[in-house]
């Protein structure tokens, strides 16, 4: 009887043991397919003048202007800037004082799963469609107001027929890092691009102790270090369109400023240590626009930090 009890037990602790790896493998598995973003893919921003933009983005950061849509009488009404593969800046020419921000774009693998794992979830996201540009997408806005456009690269899309090309030896970064976006409702963004989008926090804080200005979520997956970023900036008190910015990885900051220089930038622009929660060479450039563009280098050794 005390073997045959041991060996129940065993029995019953393998089965145990067995039906929680399968449950795990099984959660895993779910939260794999549950994985929306696989790319921050770009954004799509309003300027008063194309050709000043194309001197900043194309003249000085490098990026090849990979192609432009036009209307029926050929005038260009987009311009697709090229960071990698993946990743495109589009700016359009509009009747702006300065900039408007008119849409987050996150790649996605498969639209219809994601727009029905975000109807699961609550969110109404519009139908499918076909961009200028050969991508399908859907869009909804976010807590404040800006239209998150979930995209996938069809065969027949601009950006499947330009892999591999338009990706010049003259760009400063190969990675757009993350992008800043006013975030005034902080609960229900935090719902929206951690929780429902699976979101990985990175880090938050501020210039000065005790401060909020900043939240970093990242897609998981995503290459570069730590990768593709959403940065919220919660602190309201901040103007709205100064909390509006791109941000491109660069892996040495010293190269990519000697070569900034090369292509136009004062020499007297310099880097600066980040803040203790991201403690990494920052360089603040402003684009013909207004729109805050960071370089972000890497870490700051510990003598050098604020």
């Amino acid at each position: 009887m005390f073997n045959g009890d041991v060996s129940r037990r065993r029995l019953l602790t393998g089965a145990a043991a067995a039906a929680a790896a399968i449950a795990m493998s099984l959660s895993s598995a779910t939260a794999a397919e549950k994985i929306l973003i696989q790319r921050i893919a770009g954004a799509r921003i309003v300027v008063p003048d194309l050709e000043k933009t194309r001197q900043f983005y194309t003249g000085l950061l490098g990026l090849e202007e990979a192609f432009t849509l036009k209307d029926e009488n050929g005038a260009v009404t987009s311009a697709f800037f090229k960071v990698n593969d993946e990743q495109y800046v589009e700016f359009a020419p509009g009747a702006v004082s300065d900039f408007r921000w008119e849409h987050l774009a996150m790649l996605t693998a498969d639209l219809k799963s994601a727009a029905a794992e975000l109807r699961r979830q609550g969110i109404t996201p519009g139908a499918i469609s076909k961009a200028g540009d050969g991508t399908s997408y859907f869009s909804f806005p976010d807590p404040d107001g800006l239209p998150v456009r979930f995209i996938a690269y069809d065969k027949d899309s601009r950006q499947a027929q330009l892999r591999g090309k338009a990706l010049g030896s003259r760009r400063v970064s190969d990675h757009l890092q993350h992008v800043g976006l006013p975030a005034d409702h902080q609960d229900e963004d935090m719902e929206l691009y951690q929780k429902k989008f699976g979101m990985r926090e990175a880090f938050r804080g501020g210039m000065i102790e005790g401060e909020l200005r900043w939240i970093n979520l990242v897609a998981p997956g995503t290459p570069g270090d730590p990768g593709d970023m959403v940065e919220l900036m919660v602190l309201k008190s901040a103007p709205v369109q100064g909390r509006r910015h791109l941000a491109f990885e660069v892996p040495n900051m010293e190269r990519a400023r000697q070569l900034l220089i090369e292509h136009g930038m004062p020499a007297r622009m310099k880097a600066n240590a980040g803040p203790r929660q991201n403690p990494r060479w920052i360089l603040n450039l402003r684009d013909p626009s207004g729109l805050r563009v960071e370089i972000m280098g890497e870490t700051v050794p510990a003598d050098q930090r604020k």
